[in-house]
């Protein structure tokens, strides 16, 4: 289930549960959107820039959220942002030095990163490791450890400044159902052949990313997010 709000649903339901069909939005003014990487934010940015009535200011990667009111932010699964991830270094950076040495080593599909960043005496760790930091990229003007595109979402929410969480997997029909717009495919990673994780890898990835899991348990409980 998509969408979230402090103030701006209501929900409308007999079993007290969310329902697509019966979410009723009561009103949209002066949002600001954040931009987390690889959640679908390029698709709303190009709305953004082609309709100005939707009264959504866009806010990139490096968005001042603890400055920022009235926040909408698109959460996904860490595991499938991950895959989207990897997906998107071979397809925008494979001629970059670190890409370079990643598919000299053959480390071919997210399995594999996971696998080489998980143990440091693999052939490719320290390649992986040298595509994932970070060096300059900030949110908020505060360094971070990783690249955006592999940073953690929880580094891009706030709390207190949140009006709208909108699940990934529901953002054509929150785009649809609040903007009566069809959200334009942009940016979308190609597949690769075998982009499926392992147990292992999956516990790997969850550990890294356990405050992503932590919080996107925390909305689905306080909001009913389903």
């Amino acid at each position: 289930m998509y969408c979230v709000g402090h103030y701006l649903i209501e929900y409308n339901n007999k079993k007290n549960e969310c329902n697509n069909s019966i979410i009723v939005i009561k009103h949209i003014r002066n949002m600001n959107f954040i931009h987390i990487p690889k959640n679908g934010g390029t698709s709303i940015k190009h709305l953004c820039q082609k309709y100005n009535d939707l009264n959504i200011t866009y806010n990139g990667h490096d968005a001042k959220v603890n400055e920022l009111k009235n926040q909408i932010v698109i959460l996904r699964n860490p595991y499938d942002r991950f895959i989207s991830s990897v997906q998107y270094a071979y397809e925008n950076y494979g001629e970059s030095p670190q890409m370079k040495e990643i598919i000299r080593i053959g480390l071919t599909t997210p399995n594999d990163w996971v696998e080489a960043w998980s143990d440091i005496n693999h052939i490719g760790h320290d390649a992986i490791l040298n595509e994932i930091k970070n060096i300059s990229h900030k949110i908020d003007s505060k360094h971070i450890p990783l690249k955006w595109t592999y940073c953690p979402q929880y580094y891009w929410v706030n709390d207190d400044n949140i009006k709208y969480v909108v699940s990934y997997d529901n953002l054509n029909e929150f785009v649809l159902d609040t903007f009566r717009k069809i959200l334009p495919v942009m940016n979308e990673s190609k597949p690769i052949k075998n982009c499926k994780l392992s147990n292992n890898s999956k516990k790997f990835l969850r550990n890294k990313y356990i405050k992503d899991f932590e919080m996107i348990d925390y909305f689905k409980a306080k909001y009913k997010l389903i």
